[in-house]
């Protein structure tokens, strides 16, 4: 028989709603650690997809940690993407200059 070792690990997981304002966009994340390690030193980056890797008005969370099985809610404020334009918002979870958890939403024209 083998043995493996258990490694401690964080497991990542995002939900998130974006409430329009008059001159910005309201994001609201909801990030749980759904493994059995602390992530540190974790953030937030949030845009509207720009095409070609690139994010329009990109807004950025102070770094944190999340315990093993927590839930940390975290809000920024984007600015409005530019008119005229197809797009959809991007929200990716950071950790060591690494996107360990990304979603989108639908596309839309502004």
């Amino acid at each position: 028989a083998n043995m493996y070792p258990m490694i401690p690990v964080p497991i990542i997981e995002q939900h998130w709603h974006l409430e329009s304002k008059i001159l910005w966009a309201e994001l609201t994340v909801e990030v749980t650690n759904l493994g059995t390690a602390t992530a540190s030193d974790i953030y937030i980056i949030a845009g509207y997809d720009a095409g070609d890797g690139k994010i329009w008005n990109t807004e950025r969370s102070e770094p944190f940690d999340l315990a093993a099985g927590y839930q940390a809610k975290i809000t920024l404020n984007l600015p409005l993407p530019p008119s005229d334009i197809h797009t959809r918002v991007v929200v990716q979870i950071g950790m060591d200059e690494y996107s360990i958890s990304t979603s989108y939403s639908e596309w839309f024209d502004t």
